[in-house]
């Protein structure tokens, strides 16, 4: 603590509303160079995100459907479902109405105000740090390198670390107020709802090595009760995403090269020394947005000495930060603790790149700057006398600005950067769905209603189905024995008209997958592509793709939300009656 007691402001709604401001005051100023030159889209992953989002927006807008089924990537694939796909957003569909272009700017702002905002919780009511000191750390958290560089380049699931303070929050409150462990289920089925899986997962594990950090006989009881609400209520109200995305997983193995990345000392300098660096990293795996996370000296320099200050009386915040740091080193050994992760644990086995612990680790290094401002005066003004205090406490907290603020200014550099693709251009739709064409280009592909045989990332199980490209026709016959005479088809469905002399089949022009359904006949798959057996006799088929488990999912989630509200309700009663 930096020894004064602040003054509360009130009433509570003057430091909601401040915080609020400061926050997309901040964030609005970083990223004020994406601003200045909209409508510019970004380059690299930034070109996918911005196509799923925009597949989204056509399945809604256009056919009035869920955003089930992707048919503008790899001639078709799933959407909801797919595990890094962030479209079962709750916020994606707030944004509806706007262009995809207006939507990703605020997707990441958003979360950048609410990651701020996060910290800031965290330090003020955790980690007890003054106002001043609880800036530096919420600035060094949400809006640096480590971050902003990873979601500007296209990375938009990864959002969800920015919701790690309040996690780490949540979960010290709930050994004593169960109400706390809801709140960090909530915030957890949100995250995944996000396309959280990395997010979630990685800060599942953070909170996994804390406990173990806690846990002693006298809590062990109330600990293993709030864990166990908090899955419970993770796992309800988050399950209209998880089933669906854990059958994906059950059925499907991402293939990933075998990785041995570790963090070298000489990457580790420049990770959060160097102002530039070269898209290759010499003796590493990954390019060099998946290390950058520029603090610079200063706030570095106040780490270091914040984490010496906090081992007394926050031993539990340095000890979880080293865990975390030494998971970010990747495969620095056989006993590393990432590397028997990767190699014996679910989900991390069909993860990669361990330097995405950064993001985490910023909280860290932005809770240790702050330390270090609260605790160097009253270090000083033991040795020297109280009178030093405060022109020491001006002081360190002046330089911690300008470290946060230097820190700050090449995040903005590198949001400059990332936005220097061609906007999206009017196109003309095609008034039926099909494969291939002269295609616009790539963001602008759903739009046209058209979409595209390659694909772009791993998740592509449905890459190499037979389709057939043009304007023509979406089912055709097997043989002579049955007849289609028409066919149409949304983003998520095909009707059929045949007439079948005999049992045969329909080939359809999409690949299967496990979430197609059909109301007539059998559906099965023929090197991959949709196929539909059908009885002898005139039908008319209805194909639809509805992902395993969604029915069940959307009405644990209704359930889990509302069961979560009113048991904290009802918590807050019971506490207000034994107050």
């Amino acid at each position: 603590m930096s020894g004064r007691v602040e003054r509360l402001l009130t009433p509570i709604w003057v430091r909601v509303v401040g915080l609020a401001l400061l926050a997309l005051g901040l964030t609005l100023y970083l990223y004020w160079p994406a601003i200045s030159i909209y409508p510019a889209l970004p380059w690299g992953d930034g070109q996918y995100t911005h196509r799923l989002v925009e597949a989204a927006k056509v399945s809604m807008r256009r056919y009035h459907e869920l955003p089930l089924w992707d048919p503008f990537e790899c001639a078709g694939r799933p959407l909801w479902d797919e595990p890094e796909s962030i479209v079962a957003s709750p916020l994606l569909f707030l944004m509806q109405p706007l262009s995809t272009t207006v939507t990703m700017r605020l997707w990441n702002i958003l979360h950048h105000v609410t990651g701020f905002i996060c910290m800031w919780l965290l330090a003020r009511h955790e980690l007890r740090l003054s106002r001043g000191a609880a800036l530096v750390a919420s600035t060094a958290f949400s809006l640096t390198l480590a971050n902003v560089g990873q979601y500007v380049g296209g990375h938009a699931a990864l959002v969800g670390m920015l919701y790690a303070p309040l996690a780490i929050l949540f979960w010290r409150r709930a050994e004593k107020d169960l109400r706390f462990a809801v709140g960090l289920g909530l915030l957890l089925a949100w995250t995944f709802l996000e396309g959280g899986g990395y997010p979630t997962a990685f800060i599942g594990l953070t909170l996994a090595i804390e406990t173990l950090m806690r846990l002693r006989p006298k809590n062990g009881l109330a600990v293993l009760k709030g864990a166990e609400i908090a899955l419970v209520t993770f796992a309800a109200a988050g399950a209209a995403r998880i089933l669906p995305v854990v059958d994906q997983l059950l059925h499907h193995k991402r293939a990933l090269a075998t990785e041995d990345d570790s963090i070298s000392l000489r990457t580790l300098y420049d990770m959060y020394f160097a102002r530039t660096h070269e898209w290759k990293v010499s003796g590493q795996t990954y390019v060099w947005p998946e290390y950058s996370a520029h603090l610079g000296a200063i706030l570095i320099a106040l780490a270091l000495v914040g984490f010496v200050l906090c081992l007394r009386d926050y031993a539990w915040f340095a000890a979880l930060g080293t865990a975390i740091f030494l998971l970010m080193l990747g495969h620095f050994s056989k006993w590393a603790p990432w590397h028997l992760l990767k190699g014996h644990v679910f989900p991390f086995r069909s993860m990669r790149v361990p330097s995405r612990f950064r993001l985490i680790f910023a909280l860290f290094l932005g809770g240790w700057a702050g330390f270090a401002v609260d605790r160097i005066p009253a270090v000083v003004a033991r040795w020297l006398g109280p009178r030093t205090a405060t022109a020491v406490r001006t002081a360190v907290l002046g330089v911690a600005l300008i470290g946060a603020g230097d820190a700050l200014s090449i995040a903005m550099t590198r949001i400059a950067s990332a936005y220097t693709d061609a906007p999206e251009k009017a196109v003309e739709a095609s008034p039926r769905l099909f494969i291939g064409g002269q295609l616009a280009q790539f963001v602008d592909q759903p739009r046209q209603n058209q979409g595209r045989v390659n694909c772009w990332e791993e998740w592509n199980f449905t890459d190499g189905a037979p389709v057939w490209q043009g304007d023509v026709p979406q089912a055709k016959a097997e043989t002579d024995a049955v007849a289609v005479r028409s066919v149409s088809r949304t983003q998520n469905t095909f009707t059929i008209d045949v007439e079948a002399k005999e049992p045969a089949r329909v080939r359809v022009n999409t690949p299967w997958e496990r979430g197609w359904r059909t109301d007539v006949g059998k559906i099965a798959q023929d090197h991959k592509l949709l196929v539909v057996d059908v009885p002898v006799g005139p039908s008319r088929i209805h194909l639809w793709y509805w992902p395993q488990w969604l029915t069940l999912g959307f009405f644990l989630t209704g359930f889990g939300t509302l069961a979560a509200v009113a048991f904290v309700i009802m918590e807050s009663r019971r506490m207000l009656r034994a107050a």
